[in-house]
């Protein structure tokens, strides 16, 4: 089968018309039609857009390689659930959790860890490790912060010099739970 062919097989499987399918791909009803007929070659945009549309394993559509199509996110998150008996609701935690960003990620995890920490040490540093590793600070560098005033008589701000690894050292330290342990 060539990839004109497997192209073709994409709308019919999809059970699309010409142009249906053309219109979905910001083509021409005419250009899917050259395409199908192999008058007209399958471009890299045009795989790239049935590929990012269709949800179409790249693979496949250039050289035959199964599957034809990729499993989305939410086939996937289905699967465990039925594997693992959850309930709709888990479902949609366990999707929610997936399309945060990696610092949310991190920040639900620092918050499992604070209401249920896990018995295991392995789990327990699997989730202290952050998603995004941050670049250390130069330990020779230092930064001017202001520090404000904890008596209510005293009401003007001054800076201080604190080192960089001083500050990575603080914001680590899991044993500072408010501004009023530093």
């Amino acid at each position: 089968m060539t990839i004109n062919e497997r192209f073709k097989e994409v709308r019919i499987k999809l059970n699309k018309t010409q142009a249906e399918f053309g219109e979905q791909c910001g083509l021409g009803r005419a250009v899917i039609a050259n395409i199908e007929n192999n008058r007209s070659p399958v471009t890299p945009l045009y795989i790239k857009v049935v590929v990012d549309n269709f949800g179409v394993n790249e693979e496949w559509l250039r050289d035959g390689t199964l599957p034809m199509f990729l499993e989305t996110k939410e086939q996937t998150i289905d699967k465990l659930a039925k594997k693992y008996g959850l309930d709709d609701f888990m479902r949609k935690v366990i999707m929610a959790f997936a399309e945060l960003s990696d610092s949310e990620k991190d920040a639900v995890k620092s918050f499992i860890l604070k209401i249920a920490p896990p018995d295991d040490p392995e789990q327990r540093e699997w989730l202290r490790t952050p998603t995004i590793k941050a670049a250390p600070f130069p330990t020779n560098e230092t930064e001017q912060v202001v520090d404000f005033a904890r008596d209510p008589d005293d009401v003007r701000p001054t800076r201080s010099t604190v080192s960089k690894a001083d500050i990575e050292a603080a914001l680590n330290d899991d044993s500072i739970k408010s501004d009023d342990d530093l």
